[in-house]
């Protein structure tokens, strides 16, 4: 099982942070019970998570976090936790960075920077617009997409492939001429005890 080390950032007040700014499925943190640790190391460091969630708990707190030795480079990706407690346990949730984050009205787009260009293209798109019927509401049984045709057609071309299939199969099955060898005893013909079955023309063996 991989280790993952956590670099804790800072302290987050509950009320800075939204829900929506948090994704994927929580994962609940307990201290260590590792074996190769003393007894002493284990009791230690159940004692100091407590104290941490009761903290954390007691001034409405969460944790930001990263991943230990994730740092800002093209080759490597860091990703961002926060982790909040209820005075027992640790949450663990991954936080969205800087390139999730869709832009909004109070952030500043460098394109609409210019207000003359703005306008400019405000205008051009508002007379794209105007040009375009306007319709009061939108009726499905105005715009057909041609979905029962092409589904009719592929039922009539499956139905035909199968019964064209089925006429195939029943000309094979005639006498002497199916594709399977049990099918092609002839009548009355006698078979030996080992299976092998005497051909038409075949001399059988005299008696003496």
């Amino acid at each position: 099982m991989q280790v993952y080390e956590l670099e804790v950032l800072g302290c987050l007040s509950s009320s800075s942070i939204c829900q929506s700014q948090l994704f994927g499925q929580p994962a609940h943190i307990y201290p260590t019970q590792c074996w190769h640790l003393e007894w002493e190391e284990l009791l230690t460091n159940h004692q100091l998570f407590t104290a941490l969630c009761k903290a954390l708990c007691e001034r409405d707190q969460y944790l930001l976090a990263r991943l230990k030795g994730h740092f800002h480079t093209i080759s490597e990706l860091a990703g961002y936790f926060v982790l909040e407690s209820d005075g027992s346990e640790l949450l663990l949730k991954a936080a969205v960075s800087a390139e999730l984050v869709l832009p909004t009205r109070d952030v500043g787009l460098p394109c609409l920077s210019d207000d003359t260009m703005a306008q400019e293209m405000f205008t051009a798109v508002s007379n794209c617009l105007d040009q375009l019927p306007l319709m009061q509401e939108f009726q499905p049984s105005n715009f057909p997409s041609g979905l029962y045709s092409i589904l009719a057609r592929n039922l009539q071309h499956n139905t035909l492939h199968d019964n064209n299939h089925f006429l195939n199969g029943s000309s094979n099955c005639e006498m002497g001429n199916s594709s399977h060898p049990a099918l092609d005893v002839w009548p009355n013909e006698p078979q030996t005890r080992g299976g092998s079955k005497h051909t038409r023309g075949s001399s059988s063996s005299s008696k003496k």
